[in-house]
């Protein structure tokens, strides 16, 4: 019999003014699982690469513009890190929830009960990104080797991008 998995869910939202907030976009999800002895964290996203209709990216600069565009890289960095800053019953996706409060920031994580037959996490991931954020989910297909081409944004003016980090050791105890 299959048993339950609890997978634990946060989504990541960019508040574009903070003054008089609007609407927030959304950008992406970030699913963390615990398995046995170790950890799997997904993370699959959006991330402006030039102004758009949900977000406007021309006014920003420096730091600021690098924490919207490149939020995918910086998180996952976050959470390469966080794994030696957290306790071991502790989930990374809710600790950078209450780091992340700023005009980016991961909404309160929830947990999700799944029940029947194994499904990767990243299945889970692409599925829970498209209904949260209203349009499909579009791996980039690798190039050929020595292939020279620039990369074309999806979707106009966003580049999508999927990370997963499976099988990380934690040292949790069973």
């Amino acid at each position: 019999m299959a048993k339950n998995r609890t997978i634990r869910r946060g989504f990541v939202e960019y508040q574009p003014n903070l003054q008089i907030p609007v609407a927030p976009v959304p950008l992406g999800i970030f699913l963390e699982e615990w398995c046995d002895n170790s950890r799997e964290v997904v993370i699959v996203g959006r991330a402006p690469i030039r102004s758009g209709a949900t977000v406007n990216i021309d006014h920003l600069w420096g730091a600021f513009r690098t924490e919207i565009t490149d939020w995918i890289q910086i998180l996952d960095r976050r959470v390469t890190t966080s794994f030696s800053e957290v306790a071991e019953d502790v989930y990374v996706v809710d600790y950078l929830a209450q780091c992340w409060r700023s005009n980016l920031y991961i909404r309160e994580p929830e947990s999700i009960e799944v029940k029947g037959r194994f499904v990767p996490l990243m299945q889970y991931a692409t599925r829970w990104y498209e209904q949260y954020v209203g349009e499909p989910f579009q791996r980039h297909e690798a190039k050929p080797k020595g292939a020279r081409r620039k990369p074309k944004a999806q979707n106009g003016s966003w580049r999508k991008r999927a990370l997963s980090m499976p099988e990380v050791g934690t040292g949790l105890s069973a």
